[in-house]
């Protein structure tokens, strides 16, 4: 199993958790409309009370529901160690807890952390429950005091104190003033549709009264405050309703639920890069569009522009955004998946080679870096081998001097171990040799067997007269001392009649950065060990 199918399957159950996620709180954000509607008090005289009796214990738990998720989904994101070098050495502890305190005290650009953006949330909640209800039932009253204002110009006219043109000049005004209440209305939570029924309405009993005003007759203003006034107070009663639904589950709801797309997705990011960022064989991470990608956003340009020369994508280790929202946008599902320098496209052997052997020894350099006695440097310099029986066959074959072969009788790997005590001096001997051919090296090259489908990096150095032969993802392969060669030209002829194919590598500024880093680190190291 490869990177990218881990990836897709950790992905799935992001995405699981997710719906899961939000179809809990949706639930839940059913159920506290239900009981808003059902009972609050037409004048809203015990809004604050049901605020206090269902809001904040719903606010509260959807808010510990999120912080949940959130390092539910950094659980997620801590991918397996796939390859040999790390094969022994456990994830980071606590990694996933340090992902999600990051995520959580993360500071975006409005100065807001995740902590403090929920506490806006749950504060807006409630007090845009209460100003949208009560903007809701003042738009009630206007509606109301309209009719009765409509019942008054009718009245009027039928007394035959205005004259006709009057009452065409007053009445598109009312029919104007329902229109702007429509959309108020409609502004804090209400039906917009529903409340354009109610001004069709007027409009077609008043073109029906003006129309028989002309001719002298005024048989409909009857039916028509009734019918209207009755349309404007069922529709404002049914508007209080719609207007908690549209605050607490469309509004608020879609807000909360846009802060834990964005979130979780960002704890799953970062935990990915953290749990594989250490890993030699990882070069860099490619951003890949989510299959629900359908609109043109930044995040082509993240999925389809080379940016660092390794093709469309591909972002380095150390350049690849740590908080994907920031790059992205919010509630972006698209995700990155770990890139190995084999598979980098669109690029030659010799740059391939030279992205991996720096990315390497940059992995080396923190692994050693943080070694603090003699018992460390040994065991991690172990942990570099695919398993602990081709470690004890390597220090049996070339750290063990023939005397002390002969002394403990050490014919096989099997006994070495048994004996690794007596032998630690060589065993610590033998990691100082490996770092100081890294640190010190004249040649690499890239070296391909017959026998093996994958390429071998080769660092040669004179110093120690030693080559290092490391595998496509960083552990040791194997391990030549050079002492029955005169040169490395020698070694090579020698490799090359074995069938194997060698292609030198350069060695450019950045890598022998790297390199001097190393010699800090072993110095530091042989200093400690009294070598």
């Amino acid at each position: 199993m490869d990177y990218r199918q881990v990836v897709e399957a950790t992905r799935k159950e992001l995405l699981r958790k997710l719906l899961l996620t939000e179809e809990e709180a949706n639930r839940l954000a059913r159920e506290i409309v239900k009981k808003f509607q059902k009972e609050l008090a037409p004048d809203l005289s015990n809004l604050d009370e049901l605020i206090d009796k269902y809001l904040n214990e719903y606010a509260d738990t959807l808010a510990d529901k999120l912080f949940r998720t959130v390092k539910e989904a950094a659980e997620i994101g801590a991918l397996p160690n796939l390859l040999p070098i790390t094969a022994s050495e456990p994830t980071e502890p606590g990694l996933t807890s340090k992902v999600a305190e990051e995520i959580i005290n993360y500071r975006y650009p409005d100065g807001l952390n995740l902590s403090e953006r929920v506490w806006k949330w749950k504060r807006e909640l409630q007090e845009g429950l209460k100003r949208t209800l009560l903007n809701q039932a003042r738009l009630r009253n206007s509606a109301q005091k309209i009719a009765y204002e409509l019942q008054y110009t009718i009245e009027q006219i039928e007394k035959g104190e205005f004259t006709v043109a009057m009452a065409e000049e007053q009445l598109p005004k009312i029919v104007k003033k329902l229109k702007q209440i429509a959309l108020l209305s409609a502004a804090n939570g209400g039906d917009l549709n529903s409340w354009r029924k109610v001004v069709k309405q007027a409009e077609k009993y008043i073109e029906e009264l003006t129309d028989n005003i002309q001719y002298g007759l005024k048989p409909a203003y009857k039916r028509l405050i009734k019918n209207l006034t009755d349309a404007i107070e069922n529709r404002s009663e049914r508007a209080v309703g719609e207007a908690i639904k549209w605050w607490i589950y469309d509004k608020q709801l879609y807000n909360l639920k846009r802060i834990a797309r964005t979130e979780m997705s960002n704890a799953y990011h970062l935990s990915l890069i953290k749990s594989t960022e250490k890993n030699p064989a990882v070069v860099g991470y490619r951003w890949t569009l989510s299959r629900s990608h359908k609109v043109r956003d930044i995040c082509d340009d993240l999925a389809h522009k080379d940016h660092y020369g390794l093709g469309p994508g591909v972002f380095p280790k150390d350049k690849v955004p740590r908080i994907k929202c920031r790059a992205s946008h919010p509630q972006c599902l698209c995700y990155i998946v770990p890139v190995s320098a084999i598979e980098v496209k669109g690029m030659d052997r010799v740059k391939r080679t030279q992205i991996q052997v720096r990315t390497i020894l940059k992995d080396y350099h923190s692994m050693f870096s943080n070694v603090r006695d003699d018992r460390e440097l040994v065991e991690t310099f172990k942990s570099l081998f695919t398993s602990p029986k081709n470690y004890w066959k390597h220090v049996l074959k070339h750290a063990v001097p023939d005397k002390v072969r002969e002394k403990y009788n050490l014919n096989n790997w099997i006994r070495t171990s048994k004996l690794s005590h007596k032998l630690f001096p060589y065993q610590k001997s033998y990691a100082l040799s490996f770092l100081e051919t890294l640190a010190y090296p004249e040649k690499i090259a890239l070296a391909q067997s017959p026998k093996s489908e994958f390429d071998r990096i080769v660092f040669y150095s004179s110093k120690r007269r030693m080559a290092v032969i490391l595998g496509p993802t960083g552990e040791i392969a194997s391990v030549y001392e050079l002492d029955i060669f005169k040169s490395w030209g020698e070694w090579k002829n020698y490799v090359l009649s074995q069938g194997e194919t060698v292609l030198e590598v350069s060695i450019d500024e950045e890598t022998k950065q790297m390199a001097k880093k190393i010699q800090m680190v072993h110095r530091k190291l042989v200093r400690g060990s009294g070598k």
